[in-house]
This record gives C-alpha cells, sequence and structure tokens, in this order.
C-alpha cells in the first residue's frame, strides 16, 4: 500500500510497499483524491498514511520502515490531535 508522498525537487514520489513511483501530481491535488483517513498532509511536502506512523515525536512522525517525516510548525498541535483521534477510533473498531 501507498506509505506516504513526498515532493522532492520537481517531483512528487509516491513511496509504496513495493517501492517508488514519480507521478506528474502536486500534492494538493492528490490530497484531494485521496480523500482523507488515513492520509494526512503534515507539512508542505509530505502526506502520510497514519497507518504506516510508528510514533510521534516532538516534531515528527517516524515512519515504520525508519523514515522521519517532520510536521509544520504551524499546524503541529493540530496535526498531532488528528493522529491521535485517528489511531483512537481504529482501536474502537
Amino acid at each position: 500500500g501507498l506509505r506516504y508522498i513526498e515532493v522532492f525537487g520537481h517531483k512528487t514520489i509516491l513511496h509504496t510497499g513495493k517501492g517508488e513511483i514519480t507521478v506528474n501530481q502536486s500534492l494538493t491535488a492528490l490530497e484531494e483524491r485521496l480523500g482523507g483517513d488515513p492520509f494526512l498532509r503534515c507539512y508542505r511536502f509530505f502526506i502520510v498514511n497514519m497507518d504506516f506512523v510508528e510514533r510521534v515525536a516532538q516534531d515528527a512522525f517516524l515512519m515504520k520502515d525508519g523514515r522521519e517525516i517532520p510536521l509544520s510548525r504551524d499546524g503541529r498541535a493540530a496535526i498531532k490531535n488528528r493522529y491521535l483521534s485517528y489511531i483512537f477510533k481504529r482501536m474502537e473498531e
């Protein structure tokens, strides 16, 4: 599955369990297509699949593959809250 999406230079890279796919779509366009949970825009250059977050650090998500993905400074509290809400919702299911 899709683990996270990253904008690097002028490329948008989808990181999946089977490797990387480069697409010619903006992060905003992809964010709209993904339609919310479990996908979360956590930074200008990143969308994460919350199912692949190992844990939340002070200013980053630590992904299950070891990658550290930054949280935007402005929205950090809201991003963490949205992640925690998602996790609690998953636990109740």
